[in-house]
């Protein structure tokens, strides 16, 4: 993938998590809604940093306008994804991106301003499952050290007498 994210990107990895997906028109947006039991999210994509404030208090209202009309479980989850086009490349625009994140009433806010596609799954990490825990295999360290020494052409008799010495008296002594 090259370019940048689009609502299109992020139906198809929280579809693939769940998520139901549809299409609403939010204010002056096309959104794309996307809903589990406990979620409610819509993403926008708006082209620049100007009037962003407004643009998003306009969206945010029409989503809680939304969820009010069917009262459920994620009355409290409500999560609104907006792309912004231009990365934020001044001290203003990442300030404007601080704030809506940080402001979390009606719904809880993430901006992503120039995302790449490779960084998509990273971005909306907060609203994807938990993913398994990774299996990790614990190596026995005594055998691990017997490849060791007869990888480095220690004599397998060695080996196995300084090991089978090591586990029987917690210290290698060789006869």
């Amino acid at each position: 993938m090259s370019g940048k994210v689009t609502r299109g990107d992020v139906a198809a990895l929280l579809g693939k998590h769940g998520y139901q997906l549809g299409e609403h028109r939010l204010g002056d947006w096309e959104a794309t809604i996307a809903a589990t039991p406990y979620a409610l999210v819509a993403c926008i994509e708006i082209g620049g940093w100007d009037d962003l404030l407004r643009q998003v208090a306009d969206v945010q209202a029409e989503l809680t306008t939304i969820d009010a009309a069917a009262p459920s479980p994620r009355s409290w989850d409500l999560y609104l994804v907006v792309l912004v086009d231009e990365a934020a490349t001044d001290p203003d625009q990442r300030a404007l991106v601080e704030a809506l994140e940080g402001d979390t009433s009606y719904t809880r806010k993430f901006v992503h301003a120039g995302l790449n596609p490779e960084e998509l799954d990273q971005a909306l990490r907060p609203l994807l499952p938990l993913r398994p825990p990774a299996k990790l295999e614990v190596a026995d360290p005594l055998e691990e050290l017997r490849a060791e020494l007869l990888a480095i052409g220690v004599e397998k008799k060695t080996v196995d007498s300084a090991i089978l010495s090591f586990e029987s008296r917690n210290e290698v002594e060789l006869a």
